[in-house]
């Protein structure tokens, strides 16, 4: 049986894999051969964009250095590339090392979503943004 810690590390790993196999196809592939093709589920079925539309955008500009380009486009890619960046060598050195730090400061971190007044400002924070989406028209 596979233990909850296992099935974190497993699920937070293909999740970067998918992740990073995402923004190196758009790097390499996409871009060039399918410009202004919409993936959001959201947006191609009602017409509105969703919160983190814009954000494999915002993290193709922030490869490139452009933060503010980034940032205006969706400021979720910013979020999105720090944790492609760090969560491999973070989840390398848990590894290596036979450590579980990833996994208790997941359970901090939710440990402190579960308190209200910092969820109602994330939950704000998502809304704002998705108006910013709807409004800028990604």
């Amino acid at each position: 049986m596979m233990t909850e810690l296992r099935k974190f590390y497993y699920f937070t790993t293909s999740f970067l894999v998918v992740g990073l196999g995402w923004m190196a196809w758009n790097l390499f592939y996409f871009q060039q051969s399918n410009p202004g093709l919409e993936i959001c589920l959201l947006k191609n079925t009602v017409g509105l964009p969703c919160p983190s539309c814009g954000t494999t955008r915002s993290v193709l500009h922030l490869l490139q250095g452009d933060l503010s380009t980034a940032f205006f486009l969706n400021p979720f890619g910013i979020v999105a590339f720090m944790g492609m960046v760090v969560f491999p060598f973070w989840i390398l050195y848990d590894y290596w090392y036979g450590k579980k730090t990833l996994w208790t400061y997941y359970l901090q971190f939710i440990n402190f979503f579960s308190n209200k007044k910092f969820s109602i400002v994330v939950i704000v924070l998502v809304l704002l943004n998705w108006i910013w989406n709807i409004q800028k028209g990604i």
